[in-house]
């Protein structure tokens, strides 16, 4: 276990996120752990400012149409949210951007 890891572990991540580290850079010998970290702070701050952006959309829609288009709106919004979910590990990215945050 390296520094970065250990520093990983004192702030944050957990035993399984590690693993799931040492899996990229294992298919990838390019990358390191900042070069992940990075990318995944990168996928968090793009992922928030499309879920921003599509809540922004739902929003207009509810105040053009009126009380009608509220289900359409909150359909739409949590479909996103579980694509969003699906492609984008936001725990793990979360956890990157906050530690870089700090860090970087």
């Amino acid at each position: 276990m390296n520094d970065i890891e250990k520093k990983m572990l004192e702030h944050g991540f957990t035993g399984k996120d590690l693993r799931i580290f040492r899996h990229y850079l294992q298919k990838d010998s390019l990358l390191t752990h900042l070069v992940l970290l990075h990318e995944l702070r990168k996928r968090f701050l793009v992922m928030l400012m499309m879920s921003f952006i599509v809540l922004l959309f739902c929003l207009f829609q509810q105040a053009h149409d009126g009380d009608d288009s509220w289900l359409p709106c909150l359909l739409t919004f949590a479909i996103y949210a579980c694509i969003a979910w699906f492609m984008t590990p936001m725990g793990l990215a979360f956890k990157a951007f906050r530690f870089l945050k700090k860090y970087a």
